[in-house]
């Protein structure tokens, strides 16, 4: 690895960077135990099986199941929908993140002196579906339908400004005191962006 680096000099070894904190963590992830039911009791019921079990975690993992998605025909003002199939939540498009989660991080770190991080799952492209357009707060989207293949479409930023999609999505997770993200459908992103220029 020390060889490719010094190649291509665009990463750094291990041993030259220092590690975030989480790697030190014992960390649960909901997404085994709720898949897309995830829901504030459940990860404090999960979160204290833990800890009584003598197991306490120091990062918790919201995975999918957060966010309030819909289908391109609902209407934009329509809360998250409860999708319970996994693989059916994928042609939905993300709207607005569940309120009352700043709170609840508060509450449980509080509670649970050990969780010292929440991270939560989003996609690259917002949603598996992308981001809905005329959403308040995230930059204009535009629905890109594949040719290839048939669907709900995509709702992809422009790349220019694809920097205010994650200001508005990461913003509202920092002040809800989210420490981090885990970020997934990343091998989509050079088919999406392409596809903004068919």
């Amino acid at each position: 690895m020390g060889v490719v680096r010094a190649h291509l000099g665009t990463f750094k070894l291990l041993d030259e960077k220092d590690p975030p904190g989480i790697v030190d963590k014992f960390g649960w992830c909901t997404w085994d135990a709720f898949y897309l039911t995830v829901n504030p009791q459940g990860i404090w019921d999960g979160v204290k099986g833990l800890a009584d079990g003598g197991c306490p975690p120091g990062l918790v993992l919201i995975d999918d199941g957060w966010q309030s998605i819909s289908h391109d025909e609902d209407p934009v003002t329509k809360e998250g929908m409860n999708h319970t199939v996994a693989g059916e939540q994928m042609p939905r498009k993300a709207e607005v993140t569940e309120k009352g989660m700043g709170a609840f991080v508060r509450d449980l770190k509080d509670e649970f002196g050990t969780v010292d991080y929440v991270y939560v799952w989003h996609a690259l492209c917002g949603y598996w579906g992308g981001i809905r357009p005329n959403v308040p707060g995230l930059p204009e989207s535009v629905v890109v339908r594949p040719k290839l293949s048939p669907g709900n479409g995509i709702g992809l930023v422009p790349p220019e400004l694809v920097d205010q999609m994650y200001d508005g999505i990461h913003s509202h997770l920092e002040n809800a005191g989210i420490d981090g993200v885990k970020v997934d459908v990343i091998h989509v992103s050079s088919i999406q962006y392409s596809m903004l220029s068919i």
